[in-house]
């Protein structure tokens, strides 16, 4: 899948900001494809042979019985954006959400931990949090995170996401 995929939902200008902010050598970098448990990892070439773009990912999915395939409903994806030592984390859910709300993110049972959405696309809404280290160490010794969000009817759902593979992902980003 590319970043520039409607699935993945990363914008054009991100990764044209992040291949112009700066080169990201190719070493170190997670083999792209690798699989961690419920993670997973991408990695795009950035333009002008400038390194590459690597994340981590995981697909929340639901099974709808009047379609074919699972139908998508929260899409995470974890980088270090170039230039920056503090990782991002994007979240991406359906439209139909109530943006004022925002969302937040909630490891086992812990703090829930709100941030807004930055940005709705045909394919969804989606909000930024940096991962500050008590966060990425909540995440690491976690077994289930859970993404925030309210419907337009006002209604909160909390939507799962296995823990299992993060801090083996995570740590190949580096």
């Amino acid at each position: 899948m590319s970043l520039y995929s409607p699935r993945c939902r990363l914008p054009r200008t991100f990764l044209l900001a992040a291949a112009l902010a700066l080169t990201v050598p190719a070493q170190g970098a997670p083999p792209d494809g690798a699989r961690f448990k419920d993670w997973g990892t991408r990695c795009e070439a950035l333009p002008e042979g400038k390194g590459q773009l690597c994340h981590i990912y995981q697909t929340v999915s639901v099974k709808d019985k009047d379609k074919p395939n699972d139908q998508p409903l929260l899409n995470v994806a974890v980088l270090y954006p170039p230039g920056k030592d503090t990782p991002l984390a994007l979240f991406t859910v359906p439209l139909g959400v109530l943006l004022p709300a925002g969302m937040g993110l909630q490891v086992d049972e812990g703090e829930t931990t709100r941030f807004g959405y930055e940005l709705c696309m045909p394919q969804g809404c989606r909000g930024g949090l940096e991962l500050k280290p008590e966060v990425i160490e909540a995440l690491k010794r976690g077994k289930q995170a859970k993404v925030i969000v309210v419907d337009a009817k006002r209604r909160a759902a909390a939507i799962p996401v296995s823990l299992q593979g993060f801090t083996a992902a995570f740590d190949s980003l580096k």
